[in-house]
């Protein structure tokens, strides 16, 4: 058996992942799990960097969000809402929805000039893509 001289400390103790962790820095996620508070910003800055926001200091999410969606492929098709001529879509023509919150309608009516149902109930949130099918 080899000794050495160094003295054993509670970091010895710690998990890898955890060894130089500072508790301020963490929380527990819904399903007890310990995760970093931080976890969203850093997803966000390595989704941008891997985008093509690379050297660039500010930038908007909705930005980041418009790109990826861009990559996706598709998106040629979704029309920003302020942009949308609604002379052009007919009446009782089935669009999908982009939410501002990132979610997604499919199959609502266009009923008349902007005004739109989603399974018989009007449509209050803000849109912020229409594609029409």
């Amino acid at each position: 058996m080899s000794k050495t001289n160094r003295a054993v400390t509670e970091l010895d103790f710690r998990m890898p992942e955890f060894r130089d962790a500072k508790a301020e820095d963490y929380e527990f996620r819904d399903d007890g799990k310990i995760v970093r508070k931080d976890r969203w910003e850093k997803g966000i800055r390595s989704v941008a960097f891997a985008v093509g926001f690379t050297g660039r200091k500010e930038w908007e999410i909705e930005d980041v969000v418009d790109r990826v969606r861009e990559l996706a492929g598709g998106e040629e098709e979704w029309i920003r809402s302020e942009r949308i001529d609604w002379n052009d879509i007919p009446q009782s023509g089935r669009v999908d929805l982009r939410l501002e919150d990132g979610s997604l309608l499919s199959g609502a009516i266009h009923e008349r000039k902007g005004f739109l149902l989603w399974q018989g109930s009007p449509v209050t949130v803000p849109v912020t893509f229409v594609k029409v099918l």
